[in-house]
């Protein structure tokens, strides 16, 4: 997939087909895993390779308005 990248403004451009059977949510995330964000980034995370990671995308399959799982993923919500 390495010719899908550009030196341009957008770096990325794809349709990822994706099937999904009810509503959910999508994240995005991506690693560059040769490069390191460098000495701006200090001792301790410049030698780390540059990461991102989006924002949610919530997807209404049915049309009927998105609803969540419930799903806490066994890690309550705190109270406060």
């Amino acid at each position: 997939m390495p010719d899908r990248f550009t030196n341009d403004v957008v770096k990325f451009d794809a349709n990822l087909p994706l099937e999904l059977k009810k509503d959910t949510h999508v994240i995005v995330a991506t690693i560059q895993e040769e490069g390191r964000v460098g000495r701006v980034m200090g001792t301790q995370w410049g030698n780390m390779p540059p990461t991102a990671v989006s924002n949610p995308i919530f997807v209404d399959v049915d049309g009927g308005g998105f609803k969540a799982n419930g799903d806490l993923l066994d890690v309550p919500l705190p109270l406060k």
